[in-house]
């Protein structure tokens, strides 16, 4: 069972619900927020609502399904929040910037470790890979019915494999 750091904080459901129902995010699943649609659709809404959030690389459509479209939405033209952008700081320009890499394990003395961590999924790649966002859940194996309370919301994540060095993880976070 794969094992992440993240930095961040938990959404509980409830407030997923809500900001589904409330932002008409019709697309996105407050009870699977990793799938690669719901993530999209989560993703592309927060971008719309908060100019804040660092710029991204769009999806490619083969790190979706087929159903999801690849490509940004931008925030409709009578949101408050838009009124209050600066210029060059639209959603249009967000995708031309690459997106931050992952940080990787190091050791002691800040060389990079000597197992990297453990690749990532296709399926961990299609919703993590394009978004300095990223979002996370856990779910229980042998009930895949019932969701956790919450999930993850963060700016990094790193899978840790068993020899990972937390601390230097951490430091390397702090350090950027």
């Amino acid at each position: 069972m794969p094992t992440f750091l993240i930095h961040g904080f938990r959404w509980y459901r409830i407030s997923i619900r809500q900001y589904v129902a409330t932002y008409d995010v019709e697309e996105a699943s407050p009870d699977r927020t990793v799938t690669a649609a719901s993530s999209q659709a989560l993703l592309n809404s927060l971008y719309s609502l908060h100019d804040f959030i660092p710029p991204c690389q769009q999806p490619t459509s083969t790190s979706l399904s087929s159903s999801s479209t690849s490509t940004l939405t931008p925030p409709p033209s009578h949101s408050p929040i838009r009124a209050d952008r600066r210029p060059g700081r639209g959603t249009k320009n967000r995708s031309l910037s690459p997106p931050r890499p992952l940080l990787l394990p190091r050791s002691a003395n800040g060389a990079a470790a000597a197992s990297p961590p453990l690749p990532l999924s296709p399926a961990e790649r299609a919703f993590n890979a394009w978004s300095p966002v990223k979002l996370l859940e856990q779910h229980d194996i042998l009930n895949p019915a019932i969701s956790e309370p919450y999930a993850f919301v963060g700016d990094a994540l790193v899978r840790i494999s068993l020899s990972a060095d937390i601390g230097a993880e951490i430091e390397a976070y702090e350090s950027r």
